[in-house]
């Protein structure tokens, strides 16, 4: 059976790769876009997520969970990122991000 401690050292690691592709994403866009907000709340969800593991007395703004940032995250990469056919402009963030 799996200690607390691999388990927290498990939920530290998703944070950092969470953190990690953040990082990449936002280096990627323009400030001041559509992209970029859509990032920053994003990491807003990250930090509530950040305080449902490690925090839970203080509470959470609104429900969430590791499946409900991937499926927020795969809306954003969706929306923004990915080159779809037929696209008649180029987003002012440069690629598809690594999910």
């Amino acid at each position: 059976s799996r200690g607390l401690g691999d388990v927290y050292k498990r939920q530290v690691q998703e944070l950092r790769d969470w953190q990690k592709k953040i990082d990449t994403a936002q280096s990627q866009c323009l400030p001041y876009t559509p992209e970029h907000q859509a990032l920053n709340e994003f990491v807003w969800s990250i930090e509530e997520y950040r305080v449902s593991l490690f925090a839970q007395q203080l509470g959470t703004q609104k429900p969430i969970s590791a499946k409900r940032l991937q499926k927020q995250w795969q809306a954003i990469n969706d929306k923004w990122f990915l080159v779809k056919p037929n696209f008649l402009f180029k987003s002012s963030c440069s690629s598809e991000l690594v999910i």
